[in-house]
């Protein structure tokens, strides 16, 4: 299984989209929500923690290419932001804000490629934060955070295996995925060694001691949840 992440599109072009988003459920890297204005991008923002990137028309219905995006960037939204400019609307610099942008018309596998780079460069920046369970989970620095509580440290394994199961975003991970994709391959690495890790983190993250509830077994594999426990 490949992990996943969540895009919002911003575009009144509900073919474009709608093409995109079949697009990326097919490739199985990306999930995505449309949305048609900036109110609607807005509304999104404020209410869905979980969105990862933007792709943005340029310009929208009586927005400004540089007010959407200080909207977004508003709902402290630290993720790839990439317009797709008008391709009447002429070369200029993206405003501030905007991390990428791409003419339209644009080959879908042009703008995977922009999309996989910004999402890289993304996750090895300090600016990454993801809400995992109450905590704050910053992939650079290898740190948890919560109001009130120590920030929690992490090993490079831990770390890896947190930020594995959550762009699996909810679904099981199974075992040798987690090997593969954590370890490599090594014949030298066996379950139990993933095991001991798993016992360690949830002795670290989960928030009431000898109850697993954010890092759960399942399915012969792993999964984080979605929501705060």
């Amino acid at each position: 299984m490949t992990p996943t992440a969540k895009v919002l599109l911003v575009d009144p072009d509900t073919a474009l989209t709608g093409a995109l988003a079949e697009l990326f459920t097919a490739l199985g890297e990306f999930t995505s929500i449309a949305v048609p204005n900036a109110a609607e991008a807005e509304r999104i923002m404020a209410t869905d923690g979980a969105i990862d990137m933007v792709l943005m028309a340029t310009p929208l219905p009586e927005t400004a290419p540089g007010q959407a995006c200080a909207m977004i960037r508003g709902k402290g939204f630290k993720g790839p932001l990439i317009l797709l400019r008008n391709q009447n609307s002429g070369p200029s610099p993206a405003p501030d804000g905007a991390t990428d942008q791409i003419s339209k018309p644009f080959r879908f596998t042009v703008l995977l490629a922009r999309m996989r780079a910004q999402w890289r460069s993304h996750e090895q920046s300090d600016e990454a934060v993801v809400t995992i369970g109450p905590y704050a989970f910053q992939p650079a620095k290898r740190l948890l955070s919560a109001n009130g509580k120590e920030d929690i440290k992490l090993t490079d394994k831990e770390a890896a295996i947190v930020r594995y199961l959550y762009r699996a975003r909810g679904s099981a991970v199974a075992r040798e995925t987690l090997l593969e994709e954590v370890w490599g391959y090594n014949s030298g690495v066996t379950t139990h060694t993933l095991e001991t890790h798993i016992y360690r983190l949830r002795q670290k993250i989960e928030p009431v001691e000898g109850e697993v509830t954010l890092l759960l077994t399942d399915q012969g594999g792993y999964s984080l949840v979605e929501e705060n426990p």
